[in-house]
């Protein structure tokens, strides 16, 4: 009968958690885990092609992720513990994700291996998350932008992508970078900027990124500086005046 099923639900017995990890490896099923049950996988989790996870509470799993088919939930937390390394294949999309891997243990998206996102909190309790293929997004949108919690022992390796979602109308923001060693650039591809080497219309008269430094002299105004390139180095938290819109707008 087990074998036919589509739909199973998770709660915290350990004989009903060995079964619906071998009918997930197995077949295309649906495995729900209810909010406040925890499934624990000893060794390595896999979703086979046309299977689904619906995570409402508590996934804890010492071994690779492996996910050919859907897991895309904004509830629910992911633990990756254990102290053996291992890899995460597929593409998933976790409401919160926790690495807590120990002894130099760590978890690592390899090369072409899928993108892994986020759309609550990332927290790097310890262990090393290895993202050096640019593989993690933190995901913003109009519900909520991910970010990254108190760190522990815990550290990422590598370049991920960190989402900002904006609403209304083409307008001047105050935006800022939440990472070291962030270029203009990286913001480039984003919107269309203007007035400044490196950007889509550098002779344009219109600026539509500017810094403000204090110490120039004259009227509060004066302190609006514009970049010398797209190149330039954001300070972290450093506050940018920016035109954010599908085309330069008026001069201020």
């Amino acid at each position: 009968t087990l074998g036919l099923c589509s739909l199973l639900s998770i709660d915290t017995v350990a004989q009903s958690q060995k079964m619906a990890i071998a009918m997930l490896t197995a077949k295309a099923v649906s495995i729900t885990i209810n909010e406040g049950s925890t499934l624990k996988v000893a060794g390595d989790l896999s979703i086979a092609a046309g299977g689904s996870i619906i995570n409402k509470g508590e996934i804890i799993a010492s071994g690779a992720w492996t996910n050919a088919g859907t897991f895309n939930e904004r509830t629910g937390i992911v633990v990756m513990n254990g102290s053996g390394s291992d890899d995460m294949t597929g593409v998933s999309f976790f409401n919160n994700l926790t690495i807590r891997k120990t002894g130099g243990a760590y978890k690592k998206i390899a090369s072409g291996a899928g993108t892994q996102s986020v759309w609550g909190t990332l927290s790097l309790e310890s262990g090393n998350f290895d993202v050096r293929f640019d593989s993690l997004i933190l995901i913003s949108d109009a519900v909520g932008t991910a970010r990254v919690g108190e760190v522990g022992t815990g550290f990422l390796t590598g370049d991920f992508t960190m989402q900002r979602y904006i609403a209304g109308p083409d307008g001047w923001r105050i935006l800022a970078s939440p990472v070291f060693g962030a270029d203009i650039e990286s913001w480039n591809d984003d919107f269309v900027m203007s007035g400044f080497t490196g950007t889509d219309d550098p002779s344009s008269s219109f600026t539509s990124v500017y810094t403000y430094s204090e110490p120039v002299a004259g009227p509060s105004d004066s302190g609006y500086v514009k970049p010398t390139s797209t190149s330039d180095i954001m300070g972290l938290g450093e506050g940018h005046y920016c035109w954010v819109g599908d085309s330069p707008g008026v001069p201020i």
